[in-house]
């Protein structure tokens, strides 16, 4: 799909999914009162976009929200897996390859990543429980990291891994006899700022954020730095996408629409890709905002949030979040009408190979965001269009 600059945001609300006063079934078969306690993580069902997990960091408890399929029905509340001895740790989930019902955990104060399934299995991959942070290439079990803040996969199904207070870029690869293998994939120890052909001559600064775009380019939060880099697939090469490596937290007049060179971000954390658009909607942690930033001209927009903390729903710009602890893409879809129209059109069917991309291209679409609001305890849902 061909893709254009993004121009504007044309809507964004903001509303909280709330689940007081709910009853769940905990994994022992007990019925009990229904409380988030500080969620600090949210992955969506790629596949059949029918339900999504929630990481709740201090009761140690994986939720599984199933979306209601008939109006006025509740969505369904379970749990869906306990970490009890890795309750000191910060748990972040990822989909393997968006196709099966395995998932990546971090116990990130354990300094470790399992793979964890539906059934209950839990397998240990990498990383050891430390005293303090050390770095470690080689078998998984002789592995060691200073800090995991955030997992990708790409399309070989190897992890990327944000090792945030080592300052670089992991790698973990499944070998045939399903071993793992961990290697850096970009920068070194070393702190600081640089861009390089070289990518373990590349510099970052506390990266805490990583995403993989279609063709496996990754793409990096530094958050110290107040930058997002790329790592290009093929050359390796470190370059930086966006902002000016400057933090700002400049409050919100409506709808911010920056162009570069003047893009600032304040500590920018998780990232998702996003395809429709060709861009990546950014945690921008210190101002409490989901920001989006095109891949085609660098261009910002700030979504939903302000620099306050609180808790606000209502329109995008006068939202008001307190310490967001994750973000997830829910679902996109053309607003109603515009692809039933243009494929109604006899045309359609004799039209040259590529055109209608061209045209999809321009369709506006409604996205929804997941959003776990960590202090507010509680998970919202972001609505957008961005034409």
């Amino acid at each position: 799909m061909l893709s254009i600059p993004v121009s504007q945001l044309i809507f964004s609300h903001v509303t909280s999914l709330n689940y007081a006063n709910r009853s769940i079934i905990d994994t022992s078969g007990t019925m009990t009162q229904f409380r988030w306690n500080y969620p600090c993580s949210v992955v969506h069902n790629q596949i059949n976009h029918t339900s999504y997990l929630v990481e709740d960091s201090l009761s140690s408890r994986i939720i599984k929200i199933v979306h209601a399929q008939v109006p006025h029905e509740r969505d369904q509340i379970s749990v869906w897996g306990i970490m009890t001895n890795l309750s000191l740790g910060h748990l972040l989930l990822v989909p393997e390859r968006h196709r099966t019902r395995q998932y990546y955990l971090i116990a990130s104060s354990r300094r470790e990543i399992y793979s964890f399934s539906e059934d209950g299995r839990r397998t240990h991959l990498a990383g050891a429980p430390s005293g303090s942070a050390q770095y470690a290439n080689g078998h998984g079990p002789e592995s060691r990291f200073a800090k995991i803040d955030a997992i990708a996969m790409d399309s070989l199904g190897r992890l990327l891994i944000a090792d945030s207070n080592n300052h670089c870029i992991r790698r973990l690869t499944v070998n045939d006899t399903r071993d793992t293998i961990v290697t850096t994939m970009a920068g070194s120890t070393r702190i600081g700022f640089l861009d390089h052909v070289d990518p373990l001559l590349a510099e970052f600064r506390f990266p805490g954020g990583i995403c993989m775009d279609p063709q496996d380019n990754c793409f990096v939060s530094d958050t110290g730095n107040h930058r997002i880099r790329r790592i290009d697939s093929i050359t390796g090469l470190v370059t930086t996408i966006v902002a000016s490596g400057e933090m700002s937290i400049t409050p919100a007049i409506g709808y911010d629409h920056h162009d570069p060179p003047t893009v600032f971000l304040s500590s920018p954390r998780q990232i998702v890709y996003e395809h429709t658009n060709n861009g990546l909607f950014v945690l921008d942690s210190n101002s409490n905002r989901i920001q989006f930033v095109s891949l085609m001209n660098g261009q910002l927009i700030t979504v939903a949030g302000t620099t306050m903390n609180g808790y606000v729903d209502g329109p995008g710009h006068q939202a008001i979040f307190k310490d967001i602890g994750g973000i997830a893409l829910e679902k996109i879809e053309p607003l109603p009408g515009w692809i039933s129209d243009v494929a109604a059109h006899p045309p359609f069917l004799t039209w040259p190979p590529g055109l209608f991309d061209i045209i999809d291209s321009y369709i506006p679409r409604t996205i929804l965001l997941l959003v776990a609001d960590y202090f507010n305890g509680t998970v919202r849902r972001v609505e957008l269009v961005i034409s």
